[in-house]
C-alpha cells in the first residue's frame, strides 16, 4: 500500500450556496394569505439561491397563495422568477399586483429549478404582491399534489 501523506491533501471547504445578488428570496417573502394546502421553507438543494425555497403543497384548483415582497424604487421592471419543476408540481397562474403574468406548468422529471420571465411591470416603491393560483396538474404528474416552489424573484430595470 501507498502511505497517506496528509500534507499533500487539499482541504476543500464546502460552503452553502450564496444568495443571488438583488434577489428577493421566496422563503423570506411574507405570506399574506393561503386559501388551502400548507407551506414551509424547504432546503437542502445546492442549486437554490441561499439554499432554500418557499414550498407550497397540496393546494386544490382555485386555491391561492399571496406573497408580499419589497420594491426598492419606483420603476418599470422585467420580473424573473426561479421556480422548482418536479413530477408532483402543478400548473399555476401567477399575477403581480393583479396583472396576469401567465399560466405555468411546473411539472418536470427529476427536481430542477428554471428561471421564467414574468413580464414587464410598472411597480411603486414599497410592497408588491405576487398571487399564485392553482389551476391543476399536468396529466403526467404523479402524485397530483399541485406543488409549487419559489426560489426567488428578481426585478431588473
Amino acid at each position: 500500500p501507498v502511505p497517506l501523506h496528509l500534507e499533500w491533501a487539499d482541504v476543500i471547504e464546502l460552503l452553502p450556496p450564496a444568495p443571488v445578488e438583488g434577489a428577493m428570496e421566496g422563503e423570506k417573502m411574507a405570506i399574506v394569505s393561503r386559501s388551502g394546502g400548507t407551506s414551509e421553507v424547504q432546503g437542502g438543494f445546492w442549486g437554490l439561491s441561499g439554499g432554500d425555497q418557499l414550498w407550497w403543497m397540496d393546494g386544490k384548483p382555485g386555491d391561492t397563495l399571496v406573497l408580499e415582497f419589497e420594491v426598492r424604487a419606483d420603476g418599470t421592471y422585467s420580473v424573473v422568477g426561479n421556480f422548482c419543476h418536479a413530477a408532483d408540481y402543478g400548473i399555476h397562474e401567477i399575477t403581480i399586483n393583479g396583472t396576469r403574468c401567465g399560466e405555468f406548468d411546473f411539472y418536470g422529471t427529476g427536481v430542477n429549478w428554471r428561471k421564467l420571465a414574468l413580464g414587464s411591470h410598472t411597480l411603486k416603491k414599497g410592497k408588491a404582491r405576487m398571487t399564485v393560483r392553482v389551476v391543476g396538474s399536468n396529466p403526467k404528474a404523479e402524485p397530483k399534489r399541485q406543488m409549487f416552489g419559489l426560489d426567488y424573484v428578481l426585478l431588473e430595470k
